[in-house]
């Protein structure tokens, strides 16, 4: 492996990241991660998408705010040092990481800070949970950058028993890690586009399509400022129309029925709503969450446009997009949310 004398989080470290694919990536580029797609990276590595930072995002702040401990727990427990490093592969440069630490033997470890919710998740399910398999190929990236027989994840909590899990060398995922890293570097020195996922990334217009678009993004504005208005003026009238109800079941006093100059009033008790989730729960009957499906209906698209007029989204082409995404070191964090 060779070393990069980089402080990590710093501009330089950032820069230095953009240059090759890091082992957050791996998991995008093979298509195993759940919450990024391979066009969102390609966006983000090209400069087309502006990266979000996380650093306010109250389980990252806890993640960096543990990781020490983590990393000390781990040093006691396995009797050795660990030393934040950043390095690239020695017979493959594209490939680099930034490591929490790597041991005595040269070993990376990896520590993840989970909420409780995703730990339980570790804990019952172990190597068959969703957040295991998905750091499994960012630990296998390390290993190649580091040239190492093996590797640690470790799930870190601050009330429970650390998990940690011994993951051994697998030279034909880190052959495959290489291929496709080396592919998808290509799309990003060529800027050629690769195919969006219709199901999680954005659609944008563009050339004609685009010019479709921008106007009848202004008659959405236009009709929404006008129901906004007349919205204002139906609550004003509502109350107006509440207060003149008041004054007619003042009038009638002890009448539950009234009717002259052609206004009919009448009084009645209606019986409240049913608290059925109340009732099932004091019976103390427990269902499944596969015995609940079964009396849903059926899902029904529904449409949702967010206007902001101040900062729009995007007046121009793909080139001029700069749609919010995640960091690619501090992703993995995100997805323990």
């Amino acid at each position: 492996m060779k070393i990069v004398d980089l402080r990590q989080r710093t501009p330089e470290w950032h820069a230095w990241r953009r240059q090759g694919i890091t082992a957050t990536a791996t998991a995008v580029i093979l298509g195993q991660h759940v919450e990024k797609t391979r066009w969102r990276l390609w966006a983000e590595l090209t400069g087309r998408v502006a990266p979000l930072d996380l650093s306010m995002i109250p389980q990252v702040r806890l993640g960096i705010l543990h990781e020490p401990y983590a990393v000390a727990w781990f040093e006691e427990r396995y009797q050795t040092t660990l030393l934040p490093l950043c390095g690239e592969c020695a017979t493959f440069p594209l490939l680099r990481a930034s490591f929490d630490g790597v041991d005595d033997d040269g070993c990376p470890v990896e520590v993840k800070v989970p909420s409780d919710k995703n730990f339980d998740l570790v804990l019952e399910q172990g190597e068959k949970s969703e957040p295991y398999r998905l750091y499994w190929w960012q630990v296998q990236h390390q290993i190649a950058v580091a040239g190492s027989a093996r590797g640690y994840l470790v799930f870190y909590s601050t009330t429970r028993q650390p998990l940690v899990f011994e993951i051994r060398r697998d030279p034909d995922t880190i052959e495959l890690i290489k291929q496709q890293a080396q592919l998808f570097w290509e799309l990003v020195v060529s800027e050629k586009e690769p195919e969006k996922d219709p199901q999680r990334d954005y659609f944008t217009p563009v050339d004609g399509a685009l010019v479709r678009w921008a106007a009848t993004a202004q008659q959405v504005r236009d009709v929404d400022a006008l129901a906004s208005s007349l919205q204002e003026q139906l609550k004003a009238l509502k109350g107006q129309r509440e207060a003149l109800q008041a004054d007619l079941v003042e009038q009638m006093g002890g009448y539950m029925l009234a009717e002259a100059e052609g206004v009919r009033v009448v009084r009645y008790q209606q019986a409240g709503n049913m608290r059925w989730k109340d009732l099932f729960e004091s019976r103390k009957l427990q269902a499944t969450e596969e015995e609940r499906q079964r009396f849903r209906q059926a899902p029904s698209e529904r449409v949702r446009i967010t206007l902001d007029s101040d900062h729009p989204i995007t007046t121009a082409a793909l080139e001029a997009m700069r749609l919010p995404s995640v960091d690619q070191e501090t992703e993995s964090q995100a997805f323990c949310l």
